[in-house]
């Protein structure tokens, strides 16, 4: 008689239909309906239409604003803190994408000339 390897492939396939199976049974028992619930959209965004409306404006004012000074313009406003990357994202969804440039060969001036 050949022994049983301790996980394969039909016996962990089993496991996962039967975990299925229980939430399909508790689901139809709590709402009458085997029909998923509907899916979650997330957290709301800290920034509302007119904050990132004024941080678009703002940018176009202050283009060389590094994301940091960004966010103290917006906290000095009198908005509430805001992370580096709720204000990245804002920037992201407008295209205002800002990939600043090492300076090229020969345009910096030497020193001691």
């Amino acid at each position: 008689m050949a022994q049983k390897c301790c996980i394969n492939h039909e016996s962990s396939y089993g496991f996962h239909l039967e975990l299925d199976h229980r939430r399909l049974v508790r689901r139809q028992a709590t709402t009458r309906s085997l029909v998923p619930k509907p899916a979650r959209s997330g957290r709301a965004r800290y920034l509302d239409a007119d904050a990132q409306a004024w941080l678009v404006a703002y940018v176009g004012q202050h283009a060389d604003a590094t994301l940091a000074e960004l966010g103290a313009a917006w906290q000095a406003q009198g908005g509430r803190p805001v992370g580096q990357t709720c204000i990245w994202q804002v920037l992201d969804a407008h295209r205002l994408r800002r990939k600043k440039k090492p300076a090229r060969r020969g345009t910096r001036p030497e020193a001691g000339r």
